[in-house]
């Protein structure tokens, strides 16, 4: 149950136990999850982006912050966007240095601004012609797969001049978002990594299960030799 699920991966992942149950309340409430289930799949996800991307001790916490700042928006206006890909673009900007507030604030906006077919400002057309897409078909593409359309719109942004990446990228997305987007067009390598850590249930799956052993297995031999020493 919730409860077990949550000592359970506040001990595999080394964090503060009451730190770690309002994570886990506010991603109940945030992703609108109805079973417990539902929740381990997501813990999992996160704790193997953490060790995929060698972020620290009690990273998964970071990771949970940023998810429960971008989901509600993202989920609710992006019919196909998937948690676990949400958590490996933040995960990606967080491996680059991106605070948790900026790396959701950014990932917001540069999602939105792919799925509004209505944008007619000079700027936003002018970057849309740039890198030869037309913005009503890929707001489309953004509800139909946004995976694919994100890693186009990546794709594409790379293959430009280095002239017109920086007013292609305000153009699109503002320039307060180019701290956070900016790991997401340099590090591709790691990004796709982590999406696939979060894509392949073989890597992720049981992964709290199989850390929570180790520590248990770990604290009982510290014990033991406790014992053996008085």
């Amino acid at each position: 149950d919730f409860t077990q699920l949550t000592i359970k991966s506040s001990q595999a992942m080394q964090t503060d136990l009451h730190e770690t149950t309002q994570h886990f309340l506010n991603l109940n409430n945030s992703l609108k999850l109805e079973k417990v289930e539902q929740l381990e799949k997501v813990v999992n996800q996160v704790h193997t982006l953490r060790e995929t991307a060698g972020l620290g001790k009690g990273g998964e916490l970071e990771i949970f912050d940023a998810l429960n700042r971008t989901a509600p928006l993202l989920q609710n206006t992006i019919k196909n966007m998937d948690t676990g890909h949400l958590a490996a673009f933040l995960t990606t900007m967080k491996q680059a240095g991106v605070d948790t507030e900026a790396a959701a604030t950014g990932l917001n906006t540069f999602t939105m601004a792919l799925a509004d077919g209505s944008n007619t400002s000079k700027s936003h057309i002018m970057a849309m012609e740039k890198l030869k897409l037309n913005q009503k078909e890929l707001a489309q593409m953004m509800q139909k797969n946004p995976l694919e359309a994100i890693y186009l719109v990546i794709d594409r942004i790379n293959k430009l001049p280095a002239v017109d990446k920086i007013s292609t990228i305000t153009g699109t997305f503002g320039k307060s978002s180019i701290q956070a987007i900016a790991p997401l067009l340099s590090s591709q390598e790691n990004l796709r990594k982590n999406i696939d850590a979060t894509t392949n249930a073989s890597m992720y799956a049981g992964r709290i299960d199989k850390e929570y052993a180790i520590q248990m297995s770990t604290t009982a031999s510290k014990i033991e030799v406790l014992k053996n020493s008085y």
